[in-house]
């Protein structure tokens, strides 16, 4: 199982969350860390030991401890909330990438005392939509009006002003092509200063924009995702992957966003210092994107000694813990030759318990006390951050 564990572990490291010695989770935020949640759970990597001692039989009813961060496994029926949790990461880490990018090149402008390819493009670019002077066309309110949106973007207040918003779709076509899972990235905001372009207001919900602002923001998408059609139309990725389709999808938006992101900072990197450089550009991921759909299929077996959320409701259900499964069999056929069903959990069916939410618990029974991580998984984090997740509360900001 350790390939698999490297491989989430270079993901997370990609998006510059960090992960312990025992395989727990941990954001950024200023100079300390916090844990990453999943359902109000800490979220750790699918080790050995952390399978092992998932479930807390010691109290009054069993309960799970921590959330198996485990985004390859797929399930037909019911979302993969660790997949969608690690969505929302790469969401929010382009995000912020692409707002640091934006309000560079802007304060680059502003200098007028570029030498570098990347800003002569970029400034031809904004005089398609401003005929003015350089030093006239840049102002301190286009910084604040970047930042301005990026507030609203990052509460996801307003659809509209989104800087950026990636979907994740069941199986359909593109085209005459059938694909398991399809993912889409698109870019709210550039469509909504198009539409509003020339329209005689200062604001667009709420937020100050004149048209000169619009024009640098639109500028600076084109500048740094080239493509009008992907401006436009979004940038769509289909996966044919029988074992992770979904995740899949989603590490190819991220590829392909990365390097958009890297050729623009490449291309004007003559008007940065190197700290600038490496805040506003994004490490790859050690695979190579040719090699990913190869190398999800080869995971099947390690993903089948993984206990799925469902797994870890049933064992709570029958009140038992996991340390009685064998690693060396897949977990649910140890858990249908272990356990004598009876016919009241043969009805229960967590889609009608509502477990199909990613709003709601999946299935754990909660403690009425905030969860406490157990040693040797990771060091308890202060009780006032069990049930916080700082991913809602905006704090993968990182610059």
């Amino acid at each position: 199982m350790e390939a698999i564990n490297e491989f989430y572990k270079d993901i997370l490291n990609v998006l510059d969350l960090e992960v312990d010695s025992n395989g727990g989770i941990w954001l950024k935020a200023g100079k300390g860390r916090l844990p990453l949640t999943i359902n109000g759970l800490p979220a750790v990597l699918p080790t050995a030991d952390n399978i092992k001692n998932i479930i807390d039989t010691d109290g009054e009813k069993p309960v799970a401890k921590y959330f198996l961060f485990n985004p390859g496994h797929e399930d037909p029926i019911r979302k993969n909330t660790s997949l969608q949790k690690l969505r929302e990461i790469i969401y929010r880490k382009l995000e912020n990438k692409l707002t640091a990018l934006i309000e560079a090149l802007s304060i680059l402008g502003l200098e007028n005392s570029s030498n570098s390819i990347g800003m002569e493009e970029f400034i031809e670019l904004v005089l398609r939509f401003k005929n003015k002077t350089i030093k006239k066309l840049f102002d301190d309110q286009v910084v604040n009006a970047i930042r301005d949106i990026y507030s609203v973007s990052k509460k996801s207040a307003n659809p509209k002003l989104n800087l950026l918003h990636i979907f994740l779709n069941k199986g359909g076509k593109i085209g005459n092509e059938r694909y398991n899972k399809i993912a889409n990235i698109a870019f709210p905001i550039y469509e909504t200063l198009i539409n509003d372009f020339n329209v005689k207001k200062d604001t667009i919900e709420g937020i100050k924009l004149r048209n000169k602002d619009k024009g640098i923001i639109l500028s600076a998408y084109e500048f740094i995702i080239k493509n009008p059609d992907d401006l436009t139309n979004g940038i769509t990725i289909g996966s044919k992957n029988k074992v992770s389709p979904g995740l899949h999808t989603m590490l190819i938006i991220l590829d392909t966003m990365i390097d958009k992101i890297n050729n623009a900072v490449e291309s004007i990197k003559e008007d940065l210092d190197e700290e600038t450089i490496n805040s506003l550009s994004m490490r790859k991921l050690n695979i190579n994107i040719n090699e990913l759909n190869d190398f999800l299929e080869g995971l099947k077996g390690d993903l089948e000694f993984i206990p799925n959320e469902k797994d870890i409701e049933a064992l709570i259900k029958q009140g038992v813990g996991a340390v009685g499964i064998s690693y060396r069999e897949p977990v649910r056929n140890n858990l249908n030759q272990q356990q004598t069903v009876t016919q009241e959990q043969q009805q229960y069916d967590p889609l009608e318990a509502g477990l199909n939410s990613d709003m709601v618990n999946p299935g754990y029974a909660q403690p009425q006390q905030p969860v406490m991580m157990q040693q040797p998984i990771m060091t308890p984090p202060p009780t006032v951050h069990q049930q916080y997740d700082p991913l809602e509360a905006g704090l993968m900001r990182g610059f």
